[in-house]
């Protein structure tokens, strides 16, 4: 398989596929993992790539289970993605302490970017139809100013109070308790912190 025809199956915008081509130009992506990558799932993630360090990013901050970076097509300049290095598709998959992580991540590139704009959206998309381009996690911290030309708005629906109890019936209903990390405590040689293990809770 040719690297243009690897590229056409790969879920990735054209200036992350130009990233693509130019690691696997320079050695830093083996062209034949890339296509059973392909060929094994729905393309290679770029968000991973990232995570993996094979395609380059202007790294905000990083901890240890996120990234947060600059977007390369930006709604603005300052906007800055955060996501899992792990292919975690939607935020109902993290735990409990990765969501504080996440959020605690978040706040502080909200609390930076509002010291230089006098807006931030901070903005998350749950599936294809909510806008989710990729099937990785990523938290869209977007700096606002008047007239930027950035569109985020809907017209509110005309609905009764039944449909309103309908709604938080299922809403309640469907409400489950998320994974608690579970951290072992066994020390490492190497320095490394412990894997955490999660479970139900």
């Amino acid at each position: 398989m040719e690297l243009d025809e690897i590229l056409e199956n790969i879920n990735a915008n054209d200036e992350q596929k130009e990233q693509i081509r130019k690691a696997v130009e320079s050695g830093q992506i083996n062209i034949e993992q890339l296509e059973e990558q392909v060929k094994g799932s729905s393309g290679q993630c770029p968000y991973c790539l990232i995570a993996e360090g094979k395609i380059e990013a202007k790294v905000v901050k990083e901890t240890l289970n996120f990234i947060a970076c600059l977007e390369i097509r930006p709604a603005n300049i300052g906007h800055t993605i955060v996501f899992p290095r792990k292919h975690i598709e939607d935020i109902s998959s993290l735990s409990k302490e990765e969501v504080l992580e996440l959020f605690v991540l978040v706040q502080e590139i909200g609390a930076s970017l509002r010291k230089m704009f006098p807006g931030v959206n901070i903005i998350i998309s749950n599936g294809k139809e909510a806008g989710q381009m990729i099937s990785h996690l990523v938290v869209h911290v977007i700096p606002r100013t008047a007239k930027d030309g950035v569109g985020i708005a809907w017209r509110g629906k005309e609905v009764n109070a039944d449909d309103l109890d309908n709604a938080l019936v299922k809403i309640k209903s469907g409400l489950t308790k998320v994974k608690k990390k579970e951290v072992k405590t066994k020390s490492s040689s190497k320095g490394k912190l412990p894997r955490a293990e999660s479970r139900e809770v």
